[in-house]
């Protein structure tokens, strides 16, 4: 985790010289009760899923997702209802967005599943130091931050949906 530190301090140091200022240049007010869903939402979600992965199938587990889902269904409900909603769940009638959202989703979740097992593996089957590991990872850290300016690019000469599926 401390490999982490001199990757970050220069971009801590550069990123509010180097990256434009970008703010709504009217925001909305701030929601508490939109707030208090979205948490009462993720909170039992998130503590549902851990609960099954280690206890497996049972009260602990679905009262919890029940609760995250009758939450969820008031935030929406919240969220469709006001004038200037927290989050605007109409954009996900668009098929663009949506499917980005979706693609974005898996790709992070596939790359932290691999990223959870490859460090585990590196360590407890191949023997490598917590730093050992971190540093055989970090050429794909580079690749990632290439591949992330190339792609800006590229999409500036060819529809975004054939450089998503081309990158996936």
């Amino acid at each position: 985790f401390l490999l982490a530190v001199p990757v970050m301090l220069p971009l801590l140091a550069l990123g509010p010289i180097l990256v434009p200022e970008s703010r709504d240049p009217h925001p909305g007010p701030v929601d508490p009760w939109s707030i208090l869903l979205a948490l009462a939402t993720m909170t039992p979600l998130i503590y549902g899923i851990k609960t099954f992965a280690t206890e497996g199938p049972g009260w602990q587990a679905l009262v919890p997702a029940a609760v995250a889902l009758a939450a969820g269904f008031a935030f929406v409900r919240r969220q469709l209802r006001r004038p200037e909603p927290m989050l605007d769940v109409r954009l996900f009638r668009n098929p663009v967005f949506t499917g980005a959202i979706l693609s974005n989703l898996f790709s992070v979740f596939s790359l932290v599943g691999f990223l959870y097992y490859i460090s585990q593996h590196l360590q407890l089957v191949s023997g490598y130091s917590p730093m050992q590991a971190g540093f055989l990872l970090l050429p794909g850290l580079a690749i990632t931050i290439v591949a992330g300016l190339v792609v800006v690019r590229l999409v500036k000469r060819w529809r975004p949906s054939r450089v998503v599926t081309g990158g996936l």
